[in-house]
């Protein structure tokens, strides 16, 4: 079970990181891959989560494969405290022990 927890913890803690760096630069897959110590066919499933939320684009070049935002576009910093981060992924670790995700079908 905790196996489970720390994997949905990682997978939180990357999909509200990769949106604060794209806005600072586009990053490979390969680096992103490396930095959060999974394998480039994650970090692509993360990417294909947050173009739903916002406007991801991908350049290749040669073997290697960048994202960035769309041109235009400007990532607004949420607005939210610390304290309020904080308590929304300890909610999204408690729920994610009994099984609740958005992705089951509960809260679609």
């Amino acid at each position: 079970m905790n196996f489970m927890m720390s994997y949905r913890t990682d997978l939180t803690e990357r999909l509200i990181e990769i949106p604060f760096r794209l806005a600072q630069r586009p990053h490979s897959r390969q680096e992103m891959a490396k930095d959060y110590g999974v394998d480039a066919k994650t970090i692509s499933h993360d990417i294909n989560a947050l173009t739903q939320i916002y406007p991801i684009e991908s350049d290749r070049n040669d073997r290697e494969v960048f994202y960035r935002f769309a041109d235009g576009f400007k990532f607004e910093f949420p607005k939210i405290s610390p304290e309020e981060l904080a308590i929304m992924l300890l909610a999204q670790e408690a729920i994610s022990g009994i099984g609740i995700t958005a992705s089951n079908g509960f809260l679609e």
